[in-house]
């Protein structure tokens, strides 16, 4: 095995490539613009893939060297264990440490609470399990999340707990002159398992959900953040190990491998359409695009040469720096500054995350990563105290925080009740079915959510989240005995005949074709706020094939999450009329007119209609007579989505309204 293989970023040695780190600056600076949301970089987040191309190469040489060397033919793995902690945790304990002093004193106690637990997760290797059974790295609320980029690293350390074992075994079990191919084999299974499990073949999904967990329902999620299903990645990095070596390929083939290769990356950096998409067939495209630029860059001299400038490689050098600390900046400046940023901001931001990570590295990675504890015994002992040590120092209070409702005693008590009354109140949240909300319309349990019944009223709350958070409201409010309460609510889907594209398209196509084949008694259509145009057209389609409508109108929707927007307006001496003053001042300043125009289409149209906001107003469109707050609780915990109190409250007249109208129907 060729020595050259032990480089790594910023290794003091002979065969430290600066190309590699060069790779590297490629990744990090992809993952930032594609976080600073900047425009032409929705693809930005294949970043991480070329790191864990670039991990498995530099890893896998290591080890190989490794047993190439000793003369018993094994691997010291807990000095590589320790190796890689050196590398990963002081920056990492350094970041989570500075993430939680800076919530402590902004966040409010939900996403301190919710930070608290992913601090501990991702000291301990378990954040991406963590974020798995959660939402999603694309969704909405990853904003609130600073430790939410800490999945990618969760993977990596749980790909070296697994890979030393398995290129132990390939090193003893297969001949030399085919590690390349076990490689590879590896990465194709790792592929083929993601195809299988993507397209429920062999009913894999099913058999994950029931037997490990229902989080496995959610494909897009699975497939991003857990390990298994990134081995191809890392595996592919380790075949190129076999590839560079076995031939002496001419200049010019490396040189058009290195242009072919960024073409590749920044084809899927730029093509990708759907941010909120995530599949492993897309994923190959910058995994084999880093492969080819790990391959030729070493002896290119025009793109070897850009990634070898000072500036470029000294950018990978800092590039694990750079990925700690830029994520939770955006969080902190997004948490301050809510409304939209300009590019000015996001400029801001980026010098100031490159100016922190390289202190970070100076004066954190740098020191840690010279300092021997690994000759001895006793040196070993010591490196796992320290850090055990400083595990507790600063996963003990994550934890605390974890299990202490996110020290709500930091607020004034006024403000404190409410957030926990809030809080109490989503914890009897009910949903009917994961598969009744979704983001792939191959997750949409049809037999859980939309079976007719026979001798029942069948009602379809139809929909995007709004709708699915109306769902208990309603459900509560209509007898089970008499009324078969049907859902179908895609996330970010309005209702509309042909409305959207992917899986609300999918979806509303479907679910019009199911409508009309259907003995659907009442539509009840809700949601953020309709385009209106295909609106009227969608109520007219209905009304055409004799289906009964129902339009519930526009919701409040606040300008940020309306706790957050009491936690911090609201003091001590605030008084609940005044906390109501809050909440209103942060309505939409279109809050009237957006009623008025969904009340408009479905009065001209002559549907029925129900009015959400009469609900919580004493004179519609005064908004000062308007409550927010019902009991202890506020009537959204984000800025539109009721709380199950208030969604109870508020349909309760409808729920009057539909069983005076259709409790006799289908009465034989």
């Amino acid at each position: 095995m060729n020595s050259s293989l032990l480089h790594t970023a910023g290794a003091q040695n002979s065969t430290y490539y600066k190309e590699i780190d060069g790779i590297r600056a490629i990744a990090v600076i992809l993952v930032v613009l594609f976080h600073l949301e900047i425009a032409g970089f929705k693809g930005g987040f294949v970043g991480v893939d070329i790191f864990f191309v670039i991990s498995g190469y530099l890893i896998t040489g290591l080890l190989l060297d490794e047993l190439y060397q000793s003369r018993v033919k094994n691997i010291d793995y807990g000095l590589f264990l320790i190796r890689r902690t050196k590398r990963i945790f002081p920056a990492l304990a350094f970041t989570l440490f500075l993430s939680f002093f800076i919530a402590e004193i902004l966040f409010r106690p939900d996403d301190f609470e919710h930070l608290g637990g992913s601090i501990f997760y991702a000291l301990v290797g378990l954040s991406n399990i963590l974020f798995w059974s959660q939402s999603g790295y694309f969704d909405k609320a990853a904003y609130l999340k600073p430790a939410l980029h800490t999945w990618s690293l969760s993977v990596e350390l749980q790909f070296y707990l697994i890979w030393p074992i398995i290129v132990l075994f390939l090193f003893r079990r297969v001949p030399r002159a085919h590690l390349t191919q076990a490689f590879f084999l590896i990465s194709a299974f790792s592929v083929l398992l993601n195809i299988a499990y993507v397209n429920n073949l062999f009913e894999i999904q099913n058999k994950l959900g029931l037997y490990l967990s229902v989080s496995f329902s959610n494909v897009e999620s699975s497939a991003f953040f857990l390990m298994p299903f990134r081995i191809f990645e890392f595996s592919l990095g380790a075949a190129l190990l076999g590839v560079e070596h076995s031939q002496n390929r001419s200049d010019w083939v490396k040189e058009a491998a290195v242009f072919i290769g960024f073409l590749t990356i920044m084809y899927a950096v730029t093509q990708h359409k759907d941010e909120h998409a995530y599949n492993c067939t897309f994923a190959l495209l910058p995994c084999f695009g880093a492969a080819l630029l790990i391959y030729g860059v070493k002896t290119s001299r025009l793109f070897g040469a850009l990634l070898r400038h000072p500036l470029v490689s000294g950018l990978g050098l800092i590039s694990y720096s750079v990925y700690l600390i830029h994520w939770p900046t955006i969080v902190f400046y997004k948490y301050i500054k809510p409304e939209s940023w300009s590019f000015l901001d996001k400029v801001a931001v980026l010098i100031l995350s490159i100016a922190i990570a390289a202190l970070l590295y100076k004066f954190i990675e740098t020191p840690f990563r010279r300092i021997d504890f690994q000759s001895t015994s006793s040196g070993r002992r010591k490196f796992w105290s320290a850090v055990s040590l400083s595990l507790v120092i600063v996963g003990a209070p994550a934890l605390h925080v974890y299990s202490h409702d996110g020290w709500r005693w930091r607020f004034p008590k006024n403000v404190s009740y409410l957030l926990s009354g809030t809080k109490d109140s989503l914890s009897t949240l009910k949903p009917r079915a994961p598969g009744c909300s979704f983001t792939n319309f191959k997750n949409f349990d049809q037999a859980e959510c939309i079976q007719p019944v026979n001798g029942k009223v069948n009602i379809l709350l139809m929909g995007d989240s709004v709708a699915s958070y109306s769902w208990m409201g309603l459900n509560e409010n209509l007898p089970r005995e008499r009324f078969n309460l049907l859902q179908a609510t895609p996330s970010n889907c309005r209702p509309g005949v042909n409305w959207g594209m992917d899986y609300c398209l999918q979806s509303n196509q479907f679910m019009f074709d199911f409508i009309e084949k259907n003995a659907i008694d009442l539509t009840i259509f809700a949601s953020l706020g309709p385009d209106y145009n295909n609106f009227r057209e969608t109520i007219r389609y209905m009304k055409a094939i004799g289906k009964p409508v129902l339009v519930v109108g526009q919701p409040f929707i606040f300008k940020e999450k309306l706790i957050d927007i009491v936690a911090r307006e609201a003091n001590e001496k605030s008084t609940e009329y005044e906390i109501q003053s809050i909440a209103r001042d942060g309505l939409l300043s279109n809050t009237v007119d957006l009623r008025r125009a969904i009340q408009k289409i479905a009065n001209e149209e002559n549907v029925d209609y129900f009015d959400i906001q009469e609900q919580l107003c004493d004179v519609v469109d005064d908004l000062s007579t308007c409550s927010f707050i019902i009991g202890n609780s506020l009537i959204t915990a984000d800025n539109n989505h009721l709380t199950p109190a208030a969604s109870t409250k508020i349909f309760k007249k409808l729920g009057g309204i539909i069983r005076a109208k259709y409790q006799n129907l289908n009465v034989s």
